[in-house]
């Protein structure tokens, strides 16, 4: 019995799944055209954005301080993130801010709840891909072209259509 578990052990130290942490990577990120330069921040919070402590995998405290890393040409890796479905409270959120140089923040509003888990949609046996996250932010309306509203021949006014989710508004 004493082999099997020692076996079982060994073999799940060796399976990212079992980990208790991911890799946190990105190879294109971009400050307008240009690959980006800066500090990428991960800050935990909680799904209503408030600053959250936390227990980490496998033991010990986390407080609300950032995890940093330096974004090169657009690209980073970070090591050590933890897998945030086997935190307490579960599924605690990194909202992702990325500083350039100039100290411009160049992530939107689709970044502020980040879960970086050993396999999710953008996550792949414990390496997660920002490359591959979609921003979590609904889609948005279609804007038309001006249009022009005519009464017996006379132009009446001009508009500005909106189209969405298959109507105009």
């Amino acid at each position: 019995m004493k082999k099997f578990l020692l076996v079982a052990a060994l073999f799940c130290a060796a399976l990212p799944a079992c980990a208790q942490t991911v890799t946190f990577k990105a190879s294109y990120l971009y400050d307008g055209q240009n690959p980006a330069y800066g500090t990428l921040t991960l800050t935990p919070v909680t799904t209503t954005g408030q600053p959250a402590s936390y227990h980490r995998p496998g033991g010990g405290q986390a407080s609300i301080t950032p995890l940093s890393i330096s974004v090169q040409n657009g690209a980073f890796t970070l090591a050590g993130v933890p897998d945030t479905a086997l935190t307490t409270p579960a599924n605690v959120c990194f909202k992702a801010i990325l500083s350039t140089q100039n100290g411009s923040q160049v992530l939107g509003p689709g970044y502020a709840c980040l879960q970086p888990t050993a396999n999710n949609s953008w996550c792949t046996g414990g390496v997660c891909n920002l490359d591959n996250y979609l921003p979590g932010i609904p889609p948005l309306a279609t804007i038309g072209g001006a249009v022009s509203i005519y009464v017996n021949g006379t132009l009446t006014s001009q508009q500005t259509q909106i189209f969405m989710n298959g109507s105009y508004l």
